[in-house]
């Protein structure tokens, strides 16, 4: 019956027709019946007729009553053709705009929500939810001063509004204001104890802040309250990562992955931390998985090659190298691994390696300013052991050798300096 209603709701003409044959039912019934067996069919069709005199002509209360139906539903058109038709019967119908910006919202149309929260804040300005919502619109829109704004006017009408110092100190990390976000998820999880994302985002300032004990305190209390949760398993992992707390890591990343089987960043920790165990087999295979997952991945390729160099298997990690600059032309890591790659296949194999390696190493040093971690004089000690290794075959390489192990102790490398001290007369003014 509940079916019936709904599209007599849709459709009056459809109520007209049904409730001619409802009458014509009963006529039918008291002919062949006796009246207690009419009872309930009547009773029934009473509903009906009642729910057809109100949709005959519905009031804005009753459009709005249907919009926020079909709003529950997921259902964002059929919502906001009603909100319409209720705003047109009462243009200063304050729920109605408010459910219809909520349906913008989830249609991701967050101007037009933006401009149904601002009606509603001109008919009612003492409104906190209409701010705090807005604000939430603001924030995803990026324009972190006005989500800023309005919740502080939400905080301002409602002071235990927990939502809107959630969004407050969200807007507040997303300026880098990481102190004032922080104050506001601790507000917001004392308004609201069991408030997962305000838990998850102080997690991640204590984990910017390097308190990684703090970090891991809040993403545990965000897992016991949404266990299925990857996002916060990853995070928590990294922070015992950072610990050196490889066991809980890998069993974090282990869980993330297990709730996400696609997650590629849980895949490249794990891998991470394989390789940090020496395990470069399982390093493999996770970096592998990283790649099949995204096949554009330019440092899925880089670890993938540089788990290969550990493992010795140096033609295929110059393969995978090669797709990482393939896919990245200016990525000095990769060039630096694929030159390492290179100078082992040249001291194990064939001297020949040995110009490539100097000529990748060379291109990782000139774009080495452009990725600042990247440790310089790492590369100018890899192209000194280069020339020392080419040195064996021609003396008149050792120069060369000797010319980039003074950069790299220039530069501040310990191991370059004492080659040195060992092997030429260089003096440090450093020492």
């Amino acid at each position: 019956m509940e079916d019936i209603i709904n599209k007599i709701i849709d459709n009056p003409i459809i109520s007209l027709i049904m409730l001619a044959s409802a009458i014509l039912g009963i006529i039918g019934f008291f002919r062949q019946k006796n009246v207690k067996e009419v009872i309930v069919p009547v009773k029934e069709i009473i509903k009906v007729v009642k729910k057809t005199k109100t949709i005959t002509n519905p009031t804005a209360e009753d459009l709005c009553e249907y919009g926020e139906k079909a709003l529950n539903k997921g259902n964002y058109n059929k919502a906001i053709k009603n909100f319409n038709k209720a705003i047109k019967l009462y243009p200063e119908y304050e729920e109605a705009y408010f459910y219809r910006g909520l349906a913008y919202f989830f249609k991701q149309d967050y101007n037009k929500a933006i401009a149904d929260y601002s009606i509603l804040i001109e008919i009612n300005r003492d409104c906190a939810e209409a701010y705090c919502n807005r604000g939430k619109f603001y924030l995803d829109i990026e324009d972190y001063d006005k989500a800023i704004d309005d919740s502080s006017i939400a905080i301002k009408l409602e002071p235990d509004e927990a939502n809107a110092y959630f969004n407050r100190g969200h807007a507040y990390c997303c300026k880098d204001d990481y102190d004032k976000g922080l104050s506001d998820f601790t507000m917001a999880i004392k308004l609201k104890p069991d408030f997962v994302n305000a838990y998850r985002k102080r997690g991640h300032i204590y984990f910017e802040n390097g308190d990684y004990n703090k970090a891991i305190e809040d993403y545990t209390i965000a897992i016991e309250l949404k266990p299925d949760d990857a996002f916060v398993y990853y995070n928590r992992g990294n922070a015992y990562d950072n610990k050196d707390d490889y066991d809980k890591a890998l069993s974090d990343f282990f869980m993330a992955i297990k709730l996400n089987p696609d997650y590629a960043d849980a895949y490249r920790k794990r891998g991470h931390i394989y390789f940090k165990n020496g395990d470069y087999n399982k390093a493999i295979e996770d970096c592998t998985k990283v790649i099949e997952l995204n096949p554009d991945d330019a440092f899925g390729y880089n670890n993938l090659g540089f788990n290969f160099i550990c493992a010795d298997d140096y033609d295929k990690a110059i393969e995978n190298l090669s797709k990482a600059i393939e896919i990245m032309p200016d990525f000095a890591r990769a060039y630096y691994n694929i030159g390492k790659a290179y100078y082992y296949k040249g001291c194990y194999q064939s001297g020949i390696y040995l110009d490539m390696a100097i000529s990748n190493l060379q291109t990782a040093i000139d774009l080495c300013p452009y990725e600042p971690d990247l440790y310089k004089p790492n590369l100018y000690k890899w192209m000194g052991n280069v020339y020392i290794a080419k040195s064996i075959y021609n003396r008149d390489y050792y120069p060369y050798a000797i010319e980039n192990f003074i950069k790299a102790a220039e530069l501040g490398d310990e191991e370059s300096l004492e080659w040195l001290k060992d092997n030429t007369e260089f003096d440090n003014d450093n020492d």
